[in-house]
């Protein structure tokens, strides 16, 4: 109701549900914002393409870590969770970033934000859960774990995903400090950033 009420006639409050005096310049404002309209593409592109390519990557390594019989499954997921808890920092994470040369580029959005630990932690907990016998048939069927990922693992793990997905389309959405720090040129700032 503010948004679409003349500007000066909000400051007097009492707005509930209808405007008072209808105005759509605070639209028309930031409709004709060039930077605004260029966070936004940035801020939308970033979200359409690294939730599903997160969903993916999360779920693979979810689903390998799921093995009982996955050689070293222990150790490896060691080394994740210790990630999880323990962070190099930022100066050294934008070091990793500047050495492979993703400081600057829209890939600085979505590479680094591919996997997830805790994410991967709790997809990996619902593949457990999954009736074993499924693979058993499959695999007596002559399914490869290609087949059984894409064509028995993933359609069951829907509710999971789309979960983890939401969460992820989120901070994707919400994301500013990442635009902040390693990016420069305006037409790679997000909305947020922007804003």
């Amino acid at each position: 109701v503010i948004s679409i009420n003349n500007a000066q006639d909000t400051i007097r409050g009492g707005l509930y549900f209808w405007p008072r005096d209808l105005s759509f310049e605070s639209y028309k404002t930031i409709l004709m914002d060039r930077e605004i309209l260029n966070g936004a593409k940035v801020t939308v592109l970033r979200t359409v393409i690294g939730t599903p390519l997160s969903l993916l990557v999360i779920s693979m390594l979810a689903y390998a870590l799921s093995k009982r019989t996955l050689v070293g499954r222990k150790p490896i997921t060691f080394m994740f969770i210790f990630t999880m808890f323990f962070g190099g920092g930022l100066i050294p994470y934008y070091m990793v970033l500047k050495s492979v040369h993703l400081i600057d580029t829209f890939w600085v959005y979505i590479i680094p934000n591919l996997m997830s630990v805790f994410y991967m932690i709790l997809v990996r907990t619902f593949i457990e859960q999954l009736p074993k016998e499924l693979e058993e048939c499959a695999k007596m069927e002559g399914a490869n774990d290609l087949q059984i990922f894409f064509k028995i693992i993933l359609p069951l793990s829907k509710p999971i995903l789309a979960t983890v997905g939401l969460f992820i389309a989120i901070g994707h959405w919400n994301s500013w400090f990442d635009s902040y720090v390693f990016t420069y040129k305006p037409d790679l700032k997000t909305l947020q950033a922007v804003l």
